[in-house]
């Protein structure tokens, strides 16, 4: 890993951290001061080479800028907003629920009962023995 591309993680990291933290409002500031200058008219090569950043960094912003958002200079979380492979918690429950059963009352609890026991009740979707 060269130190460039180290730099860049770190940066990533930095940019993703809450927006609470010290090193978040630093960047947001770095972001917006990058653009003021921008607005002012610095030349981009000049202020690439201060804020030891690309051009495309600042271009970035810039179109971010531009938008009515006023929030524009805060960080974007890249998380998805859904996993749509995640077990539902009504799911979840249930086998929790299920294998306490089990192992109350002797029998075994392991995740090929658990699973001849949901479809025995009728649960479905079933949910596979690695789920489980």
């Amino acid at each position: 890993m060269t130190s460039r591309t180290k730099s860049n993680l770190t940066s990533q990291v930095w940019e993703e951290a809450p927006k609470e933290s010290p090193m978040a409002k630093a960047h947001e500031q770095r972001r917006q001061r990058a653009i003021d200058s921008y607005l002012a008219g610095d030349p981009i090569e000049d202020l690439c080479r201060a804020l030891a950043c690309s051009k495309s960094w600042l271009y970035q912003w810039r179109d971010r800028s531009l938008a009515t958002d006023l929030s524009w200079s805060a960080a974007r979380s890249r998380r998805p907003r859904t996993t749509p492979t995640k077990t539902p918690q009504r799911i979840a429950q249930v086998v929790v629920a299920l294998r306490q059963a089990l192992a109350q009352h002797g029998k075994d609890c392991g995740a090929a009962s658990i699973q001849q026991a949901l479809a025995q009740q009728g649960r479905e979707p079933v949910p596979s023995q690695r789920t489980i």
